[in-house]
């Protein structure tokens, strides 16, 4: 189990709720948000050394815009399971930074598809405890692209650090568009 001392994220969920109105906003004006307007998300510490057996620790969660309470069990829990992906993936030494890597939407029932939406960040001290630890912020209910982005503008927002690179190379076409945006 990992040892949480103490939480102090202030700001996390108002900073997350303004980049949700920009992303959707981007999404709307686009035609890209698929009828979605909200979804769910969370926030994890995590153990990244090779092997370790720990399970991340979930340190934040809450909703954002509207979901239709049909999908909120799913948002819910395709949060979880794309936190606890990446997790797993670093376990076995693949230090992924984002789980659009490792992506299976063609998972065979009754198995979760696995999405994108859900990336590596480095909390600063004075987050979780008195040094850096790695966290995971993960993000379902937008169309799982934009899940990312969400992800990725929220991180920006709070400061924290982010492995780019990894998130470029990724295959996710709207992040690389908002990430040029933003790097511009």
């Amino acid at each position: 189990m990992i040892d949480i001392p103490y939480i102090n994220a202030q700001g996390l969920e108002s900073r997350a709720t303004k980049k949700f109105k920009r992303v959707m906003a981007y999404l709307q004006e686009h035609k890209l948000d698929g009828g979605r307007k909200g979804g769910n998300m969370r926030l994890f510490v995590f153990n990244p050394k090779k092997g370790n057996t720990d399970e991340p620790a979930q340190i934040d969660a809450f909703p954002l815009g509207v979901m239709p309470l049909r999908d909120r069990w799913r948002y819910e829990m395709n949060s979880a399971e794309k936190a606890a992906r990446l997790a797993n993936c670093w376990r076995m030494g693949n230090r992924y930074c984002s789980s659009w890597c490792t992506r299976n939407p063609d998972m065979p029932l009754p198995s979760i598809k696995q999405w994108g939406g859900a990336i590596v960040v480095t909390l600063p001290p004075g987050i979780v405890g008195p040094k850096k630890r790695f966290a995971i912020l993960s993000f379902s209910g937008l169309p799982e692209d934009a899940d990312e982005v969400l992800c990725l503008l929220v991180a920006q927002a709070m400061g924290w650090e982010v492995e780019t690179k990894t998130v470029l190379l990724s295959g996710n076409k709207l992040a690389r568009a908002f990430f040029d945006l933003v790097l511009s």
